[in-house]
Formats: C-alpha cells, sequence, structure tokens
C-alpha cells in the first residue's frame, strides 16, 4: 500500500510540476497576445492615418511621384 501511495504521490508532484510549467508559458504567450494586439491596432490606425492624408489632403510619401492625367 505504501508503495502505491508513493507512486501515487510522485506522479501527482509530477503533474503538478508540469501545470506550473504549463501555466507560466500560457502566460508568457497571453502578454506577447497582447502586445502582438496593439501592434496591429496602431498598424491599423497609421494606415488609415496615411489613407486619409493621402485622399483628402493630397499627400504623399518622400520619393514618390504623382502623375494627373486630363
Amino acid at each position: 500500500m505504501f508503495v502505491t501511495f508513493g507512486a501515487a504521490r510522485a506522479r501527482l508532484n509530477a503533474a503538478r510540476e508540469e501545470e506550473q510549467t504549463l501555466g507560466a508559458a500560457c502566460a508568457a504567450l497571453r502578454e506577447e497576445n497582447e502586445g502582438l494586439q496593439q501592434q496591429l491596432s496602431s498598424a491599423r490606425e497609421e494606415e488609415s492615418l496615411e489613407a486619409m492624408a493621402r485622399e483628402r489632403l493630397g499627400l504623399v510619401m518622400p520619393g514618390e511621384k504623382i502623375f494627373y492625367f486630363n
């Protein structure tokens, strides 16, 4: 009985360690995901600002050439 209890206790301890490891990895991935979401959000804002500047104000990026057709 003590042998069975000892083996079960060892498996339980291993499972708890794995749970902690996976929990830490999950937290790190969530943090990374939040950072990527913020980057995506700011990229969309930059793209929309650039599109607005081009359409409404007629601005161009340095080095671009504008051709007008009649």
